[in-house]
């Protein structure tokens, strides 16, 4: 029965495959980013600085094309990031100031780059560089 089983998800997995990307040779960045994701044209890649207070700021909305993000403190601050409001410096992933980076994508969990992000500094004018990748 597992036979019957393995041998399905062969078949399937090679129906469902396309040709090209078995068997084409990427020579740019583009085209390897196109291929990892078995897409026809290349994802929408957006960057932006965001200046995050004590209290929760909402830093990226929800977003059922983005498959993959990163975040990264660029201040001087510890800033701390939830997928939830209630997010505080004791409970969020804390990123250390002058770069500590958090980088989520849909194949560890298909979810968790769709979703709302929200951050919180220890101090004011903290700053945070996000950057997010999205199927076109």
């Amino acid at each position: 029965m597992l036979y019957n089983i393995l041998a399905a998800l062969i078949v399937t997995l090679a129906v469902t495959i396309p040709a090209n990307a078995q068997t084409s040779s990427p020579t740019q960045t583009s085209q390897i980013v196109q291929q990892l994701y078995l897409l026809q044209t290349a994802p929408l890649i957006a960057e932006t600085d965001v200046t995050v207070g004590t209290t929760p700021t909402l830093i990226l909305n929800r977003d059922g094309a983005r498959v993959e993000d990163v975040v990264s403190d660029t201040g001087t601050s510890n800033c701390a990031i939830r997928h939830d409001p209630g997010v505080s410096i004791t409970n969020g992933i804390l990123l250390g100031t002058g770069g500590g980076t958090l980088a989520e994508d849909f194949r560890g969990d298909l979810t968790i780059p769709t979703e709302q992000m929200w951050a919180v500094c220890g101090a004011s004018g903290g700053t945070l560089h996000l950057l997010s990748m999205d199927l076109q």
